[in-house]
């Protein structure tokens, strides 16, 4: 499989953000071929914004931002095969398991941490997944909650195929509270 196709498979599944999130474009030709300038916001609904929706679509992507690929690959393979054994019980455990994992996670990092931006840090993982469609290649909530491996400064880390240089660049991203 080309390394294009495999980043492809890496990126989540953002439909429900499409009716949280909306868009204003700003036209940057004057500006030069490498300014792209997007500027995103909560959806509104009878003039008030959607925050609650637009947090229930983060809770939903937990998994997906605090765990490694490998073990939500694993857990979906035996979710597959109690599946086919017609074991939904097993199915929903394997689910749970999977959700309360990455919840602990988000906890201990957020203990951890003398500030609280893990949301911003979700945040920037679908943003950053969903409208560059450059996947994450590294967990960092995963790595942060381990006692051996501190890490600092960047808050995400993508990839993303460029078919013009035929080169994979790496995305950093930082969050800033105020």
């Amino acid at each position: 499989m080309l390394l294009k196709e495999q980043l492809e498979t890496f990126l989540g599944n953002f439909n429900s953000l499409s009716s949280r999130i909306r868009h204003l474009n700003y036209d940057t030709d004057a500006l030069g071929d490498h300014i792209d300038v997007r500027c995103s916001y909560i959806a509104f609904k009878d003039e008030k914004q959607t925050f609650d929706e637009f947090l229930e679509v983060l809770y939903h992507q937990i998994v997906s931002f605090c765990l490694p690929r490998s073990e939500i690959t694993s857990a979906h393979d035996r979710m597959q095969r109690a599946l086919a054994d017609s074991d939904a019980v097993l199915v929903n455990q394997i689910s749970t398991q999977l959700h309360e994992r990455a919840r602990s996670l988000f906890i201990k990092a957020k203990k951890g941490s003398h500030r609280s931006g893990e949301a911003g840090e979700i945040l920037l993982f679908i943003l950053v997944e969903w409208l560059l469609e450059a996947p994450q290649i590294v967990s960092k909530m995963y790595l942060k909650t381990n006692n051996n491996m501190p890490v600092h400064g960047t808050d995400g880390i993508h990839a993303k195929f460029d078919e013009k240089t035929k080169k994979t660049p790496s995305l950093l991203g930082r969050v800033q509270g105020s």
